[in-house]
C-alpha cells in the first residue's frame, strides 16, 4: 500500500511546504506516495480542526517542517505534534519526520517536558 503523508507546518513556512510538494509529486508519479495532505486542502465550510484531526490518523507518514515558528505554534504542538508522537511510539504510525532529519519528535518532547 502506497503510503498517505500529512504536512505539518507553520503558515509563515508556505514557500517552504509548496517547495516541498514539489518534490512529493515527483514520488506521486513514480507511484511511491498514495497522497500528501495539508491544512490547505480543507474545503470550506468544513470544521478545519477535525479535519486536521481525521487526517493526521489516517496518515501513514508525518512530515514535520520544523522552524522556529512551528515550534512557537501552541496548536501545532498540542494538536498535531503530540498526537502524532504518541502514533509514532504506539507503532501505529511507522514514521515521523521532517525533511532535514535533524529533530527527532521524541527528544524534542523530552527536552519540552524537562524544560517545565
Amino acid at each position: 500500500r502506497k503510503p498517505r503523508l500529512f504536512i505539518s507546518y507553520s503558515h509563515k513556512d508556505e514557500r517552504m511546504r509548496k517547495t516541498l510538494e514539489l518534490y512529493l509529486d515527483v514520488l506521486k508519479i513514480q507511484g511511491l506516495v498514495h497522497q500528501s495532505w495539508h491544512d490547505r486542502m480543507i474545503q470550506p465550510g468544513m470544521d478545519w480542526d477535525d479535519d486536521i484531526s481525521r487526517n493526521l490518523m489516517l496518515a501513514d507518514v508525518v512530515l514535520l517542517l520544523v522552524s522556529t515558528p512551528f515550534l512557537a505554534s501552541d496548536y501545532i504542538q498540542e494538536e498535531e505534534l503530540r498526537p502524532a508522537l504518541d502514533r509514532h511510539l504506539a507503532r501505529e504510525s511507522p514514521h515521523c519526520s521532517h525533511p532535514s532529519g535533524a529533530l527527532r519528535l521524541g527528544e524534542y518532547f523530552r527536552r519540552r517536558a524537562a524544560a517545565k
